[in-house]
């Protein structure tokens, strides 16, 4: 009797074992929360939290990555999935536990002690070194080996797929930033820097003098280039004036059958007359310049060519009859502007440093950052040019009318 008794507990003892035995076996290695608490206990509430909610989300990844492949084909048994909702069921009483700590209101424009908390809470997610302590506290030398040949491959995973904030918890998304891997990070950093050495030449160039030389009023500097100012004076004879005006048709059909019409309309300006000197006569077209000038006037016609060219843009145009400067718009917008071509690396740099916060707002501005940077650049020129008038435009008159002067003494 005692033998049958002994032999039928044997048995039940095999049969709960069975049942009680998960699958897949390492299932068996998984904590249960009390003793994560249990674990995870310094005294600091807050802190404590934050990171049992660390290592519940990377034992719950744990399980995912130890089933390998089966994750991503939906088969993971009833114990995994049993296994990894447990621990969803742990995080979200973390969390309860934390709200009444961690309060979601915020006071002005400061984040919310919710949101620190849920924060530091996605830190410990991610924290190598948490994790290597998780793994090392509940997993057998095995499981150990697979779960760290697999952290890399976790952390890229995680930091990529996931979001770890929403509008529910009070928080704005996670930046694209937030979410790279520190090898990512640091690729970004390596970019960044990058783009800004290649750029600091070329944005030195546009932090340069803009203006004629202090101790040569004949050179005329703009960033890096040089340009030798050379003028005429005489009296205007032949002074013709002539507009072209151009219309632009563009026709748009819709899809609805119907069809719109936009036109544009250009007109240009252009102006020719002779300066009729002592000795010669120097004859001067321009474009878009609206000097209106009249027969009889005394003017003096200032160009500056280029350092290796052997022509120029007139930038200037002294009246001596009304006193007045008269300043040639487009050459001196030639002349001050800044590159277009910094348009690009600027857009893409911008792009980049957006992008890290917002993907769409990254492409938007890579597409469509020249359009403000256009208007930013015509701006400068602008500004250049009348500061130029102003600020150098007497200048060089003095120095015209002193060579003029002793021009005349000398001959």
């Amino acid at each position: 009797m005692k033998k049958r008794l002994a032999k039928t507990l044997l048995l039940l003892l095999f049969c709960a074992t069975t049942v009680l035995a998960l699958d897949p076996p390492w299932l068996d290695e998984f904590p249960e929360l009390d003793r994560i608490i249990a674990d995870s206990d310094t005294g600091d509430r807050f802190d404590d939290l934050a990171r049992q909610a660390g290592v519940v989300r990377q034992l719950r990844e744990a399980v995912n990555i130890l089933a390998g492949n089966r994750r991503w084909n939906g088969q993971l048994t009833p114990d995994e999935e049993a296994v990894i909702a447990r621990y969803w069921e742990a995080d979200k009483w973390i969390q309860a536990q934390a709200e009444p700590i961690a309060p979601k209101t915020a006071s002005g424009n400061k984040e919310s002690p919710w949101t620190r908390w849920y924060l530091l809470a996605s830190e410990y997610e991610l924290d190598e070194d948490l994790r290597a302590a998780t793994v090392s506290t509940y997993f057998s030398a095995a499981t150990q080996r697979e779960l760290g040949y697999a952290d890399a491959e976790r952390a890229a995973q995680v930091a990529r797929g996931r979001a770890l904030t929403s509008e529910g918890f009070g928080m704005k998304p996670k930046s694209q930033w937030d979410k790279q891997t520190p090898e990512e990070m640091a690729n970004s950093i390596l970019f960044i820097v990058g783009m800004v050495v290649v750029m600091l030449p070329f944005l030195y160039r546009e932090t340069r003098r803009f203006g004629i030389d202090k101790k040569d009023p004949k050179q005329l500097r703009a960033g890096f280039r040089r340009y030798t100012l050379h003028w005429f004076s005489g009296t205007v004879a032949n002074y013709r004036k002539s507009s072209t005006t151009t219309t632009t048709t563009v026709t748009t059909q819709h899809v609805s059958g119907g069809s719109s019409i936009r036109q544009s309309v250009t007109r240009t300006t252009y102006e020719s007359f002779d300066l009729v000197g002592d000795t010669e006569t120097h004859n001067v077209n321009l474009t878009d310049a609206n000097v209106n000038f009249t027969n009889g006037l005394y003017v003096t016609a200032v160009w500056a060519i280029r350092r290796g060219k052997d022509e120029g843009l007139y930038v200037l145009m002294f009246d001596h009859t009304s006193g007045k400067t008269k300043p040639v718009p487009l050459a001196l917008f030639q002349i001050l502007r800044m590159r277009y071509w910094l348009m690009f690396p600027l857009s893409l740099l911008g792009a980049f440093l957006v992008g890290v916060t917002g993907i769409f707002e990254g492409f938007f501005i890579l597409f469509f950052g020249w359009i403000p940077l256009l208007i930013i650049f015509t701006l400068i020129a602008s500004w250049r040019a009348r500061r130029f008038r102003k600020r150098d435009g007497p200048k060089i008159l003095a120095m015209i009318e002193n060579e003029e002067k002793e021009l005349q003494a000398a001959s």
